[in-house]
């Protein structure tokens, strides 16, 4: 960084991104700091530690799920390399929720969180976490960064491609440290509690002077002081007595002046303000919430104002660093929020009735939602079909638009033989007899749509005529009985058991030893380290 640029920082102040280091610090204050404010003096603090706490451990609890995209939707993706890491242990210190704490407390005090990234071919086997007090990102003069890791065998210069950096808001390359900006806020925690402990420290006794209406030496003064030092100091609660005209008058303010309380409980809301908290989370028994007064409310505001920016940030870094170009486009990382959004049981069956009613759950996918077992034809999707549109109704069906639901044409009536000389005037007999039929069943399979139907009046004439019809053979199939006859020894006969002699005639046996003695595997992995052959061959 040039002079120049170095000083314009520090007179305008402001977010820049320059050659060489990377800061995350503002470059100015607007007031000194109450306190001396250091990572260790600011996780003192019960509201950072709480809100830092509740953020990490909120996030680590979640499942962390590994999908992939096909043609028939999103499956879960167990056999991922990301997948399996994250089911064991993430590096040979940490499981799963462990690393994710140790990212979480990193990122949320410091902005910026470092994790070095160990890969064979391909396969990220490793993701060891860097403090971020250790690391300092560097600009190179053609852009790429660097990470300059200090530990004890001294500085590690490692590449961009493998370092997972996950950073807060920023310029870009670094995030902002929510530590150095919340300085002097902290300062004033700080002091608050400082008072507080020097009060219970001397007694809960003010500070002051004792006043005498003669002029003293350097010694009496001296003598004096340290004959009543117990007046402001110590816990020593011995009764003095003041003679010769002393008087002791106290000069500090008390805690009821400086409202000591009411600034220490502001500075619980003001921490938590920092890193969108509310305070009723953190076990503050006064604080209060804009966002509603029941646990629900103020957890779904909890959820769409903090964690959910927080979890798409980490998905979406995930996603874009430790998946290859080629994994992108099918694979998706996305955290589990279900459990945490848990409504109670009464809404919970309520949700799943209105999904199953209107065909967008299935019952046994409700079932499962509860951990329940699965049921007997409770895969297939229901819906209510007695429905209809809220503009038809009260109105008169319209002809143009009715629809017709009929069976299927009758099948044709079987031929019945006439007498000899009248066939033509028995068959328009007969094929009106069956246009009568074929009328009746269809009309009675009218229903008119918007509007329940209405029976008609049918009149048919038929003139009158003596028809005779000769007898109908009826086929009757019978099946053929089964007769299922138990046979029952008698009790008092005894059957002796059957004697069997078999000779057997001895033979050679020969044993061969065909057996490989060694089995060799060899795989083949395509260009995303998967494996997608695996050949085994037997050596005698």
């Amino acid at each position: 960084m040039s002079l120049f640029a170095s000083f314009s920082n520090w007179v305008m102040g402001g977010l820049r991104r320059s050659k060489g280091v990377q800061y995350t610090t503002p470059s100015t204050y607007s007031e000194d700091s109450a306190s001396t404010v250091t990572y260790d003096s600011a996780m003192q603090l019960s509201a950072v530690w709480a809100c830092v706490k509740l953020l990490s451990e909120t996030v680590a609890s979640l499942p962390l799920n590994v999908y992939k995209t096909t043609p028939d939707g999103r499956k879960v993706y167990d056999t991922h390399p990301l997948a399996v890491l994250f089911s064991g242990k993430v590096n040979r210190y940490q499981t799963k929720n462990e690393f994710l704490e140790t990212v979480l407390v990193n990122l949320v005090i410091n902005g910026n969180a470092y994790c070095k990234i160990e890969r064979v071919g391909y396969r990220i086997v490793s993701l060891m976490p860097l403090m971020s007090a250790q690391v300092e990102v560097m600009m190179l003069d053609d852009g790429s960064l660097v990470y300059n890791y200090t530990n004890d065998a001294g500085m590690a210069v490692i590449a961009e491609q493998n370092v997972w950096h996950l950073k807060l808001m920023g310029n870009g390359t670094v995030g902002m440290s929510p530590l150095a900006y919340q300085r002097n806020s902290l300062g004033i925690a700080q002091a608050a509690e400082s008072a507080v402990t020097k009060i219970y420290r001397n007694g809960a006794k003010p500070s002051g002077v004792i006043s005498i209406d003669r002029v003293l030496t350097d010694a009496q003064r001296d003598l004096i002081r340290t004959r009543f030092n117990t007046l402001t100091t110590s816990t020593d609660d011995r009764l003095m007595i003041l003679e010769g005209g002393m008087k002791f008058d106290a000069i500090s303010l008390s805690p009821q002046d400086i409202e000591l309380l009411a600034s220490r409980k502001f500075q619980i809301a003001e921490v938590c303000r920092w890193y969108g908290v509310p305070s009723v989370i953190v076990n503050d028994s006064n604080g209060t919430s804009v966002w509603g007064s029941g646990i629900e409310q103020v957890m779904q505001g909890f959820y769409k104002l903090t964690l959910r920016p927080l979890l798409e940030k980490i998905e979406a870094s995930i996603h874009a660093n430790l998946l290859t170009a080629s994994e992108r486009s099918r694979v998706e990382i996305e955290f589990d929020f279900d459990a945490l959004l848990r409504a109670d049981v009464k809404s919970r069956y309520e949700s799943y009735r209105l999904a199953i009613t209107n065909g967008l759950m299935t019952p046994n996918e409700a079932r499962a939602a509860e951990h329940l077992p699965a049921k007997d034809g409770g895969d297939e999707l229901l819906i209510q079909g007695a429905m209809a549109p809220i503009n038809g109704l009260g109105k008169q069906p319209d002809p143009a638009v009715a629809t017709v639901v009929a069976d299927p044409a009758p099948a044709p009536a079987p031929v019945v033989p006439a007498p000899a000389g009248k066939s033509g005037e028995m068959d328009e007999m007969i094929g009106e007899i069956r246009n009568l039929a074929r009328g009746m069943k269809h009309l009675r399979d009218i229903s008119m749509v918007k509007t329940a139907p209405v029976a008609p009046v049918i009149n048919v004439t038929v003139p009158e005529r003596t028809v005779n019809i000769a007898p109908t053979e009826v086929k009757v199939n019978v099946p053929e009985p089964v007769v299922n006859i138990e046979a029952v020894m008698p009790a008092n006969v005894k059957q002796d058991a059957p004697v069997v002699n078999v000779n057997v005639a001895p033979a050679d046996v020969t044993v061969v030893d065909n057996h490989p003695k060694r089995a060799v595997q060899t795989v083949e992995r395509d260009e995303n380290d998967e494996i997608v052959k695996t050949i085994i061959t037997y050596e005698a």
